[in-house]
């Protein structure tokens, strides 16, 4: 463990090579998990990727799940002319925040800002695809 200023990293583990890390700390007495993501383009790595989250989620302390997970929680997420679909990966995600009471912690903060991170000037769209919870 590192250790320093109340502030102590217990275990890093790469749970998949610049995909996914997951981080014990303690900070003035307090636990919690880091989990770190980044979720590629391709629909059937994603949800290779999201499927590794959720027994990270099982560990008895507070979590903060962050990271790129390229999909949409949500159709009003994007801003287009074209219509949005949801694809496997949304449910997916949604699911694992539903079931482990996960919050939206920009939406919380932010309840009427579109917090765009991604855009495309050619297509005109606008998603939000990077994403804290807690």
């Amino acid at each position: 463990s590192m250790c320093g200023h109340h502030f102590c990293i217990k275990r890093v583990k790469r749970v998949i090579g610049g995909r996914l890390l997951c981080i014990d700390v303690e900070w003035h007495q307090l636990k919690f998990r880091i989990i770190n993501v980044y979720c590629p383009p391709d629909l059937n790595e994603r949800l290779e990727v999201l499927k590794e989250i959720q027994p990270l989620l099982v560990c008895g302390s507070d979590v903060i799940l962050g990271g790129d997970f390229n999909c949409l929680m949500d159709k009003k997420d994007r801003m287009t002319v074209a219509t949005v679909r949801l694809d496997s990966s949304s449910e997916m995600l949604n699911n694992l925040i539903k079931d482990f009471k996960l919050n939206d912690t920009f939406r919380y903060k932010n309840p009427n800002t579109p917090g765009y991170t991604w855009s495309n000037e050619k297509t005109e769209t606008k998603d939000i695809l990077a994403l804290i919870h807690t």
